[in-house]
């Protein structure tokens, strides 16, 4: 299956579509990330997504949430959204600041100080990595039937 670089939607008030790209795509596409606004290229503004459909579809972007994410546990959709990005950096973050603090306690001193910190700091990038790459992935492929979003009609 072919994965599309942008789809465009259009604003139900001004009638404009607005073409949607890159990671704001990947968002917009996502129907557990939890997107709520969204911009008008021609009101140059934000407004809900319930003032949107999908210009190829017609389908207004809440219904294409609902039908796509049916499946979906509370869990998952907090594992997707933005709460579940920091959980997991967060996590990583402790992970790596408990290995660290071991770390420190053993070699001492300013040295010490600084492994702990490197270690915290990787725990943290490690853990938002693993949400990208494994956690967010393996939730759409379950719940979508698709790795990336993207593909949805």
């Amino acid at each position: 299956m072919t994965t599309p670089e942008s789809r465009c939607y259009t604003h139900k008030k001004c009638s404009a579509e607005t073409e949607v790209s890159g990671p704001e795509f990947h968002a917009m596409s996502d129907p557990l990330a939890g997107m709520n606004r969204t911009f008008c290229s021609q009101c140059e503004d934000m407004f809900s997504i319930d003032e949107f459909v999908w210009t190829d579809t017609g389908e207004s972007i809440p219904d294409y949430y609902q039908r796509h994410g049916r499946k979906a546990s509370d869990t998952d959709r907090m594992l997707c959204s933005n709460q579940g990005l920091l959980a997991l950096g967060g996590a990583g973050l402790f992970i790596g600041f408990m290995i660290g603090t071991a770390v420190c306690l053993t070699i001492g001193g300013l040295t010490g100080i600084f492994i702990a910190a490197f270690l915290a700091l990787v725990g943290a990038v490690g853990g938002v990595i693993f949400r990208e790459a494994v956690v967010t992935p393996k939730i759409l492929q379950r719940v979508c039937g698709v790795s990336d979003t993207r593909q949805l009609k």
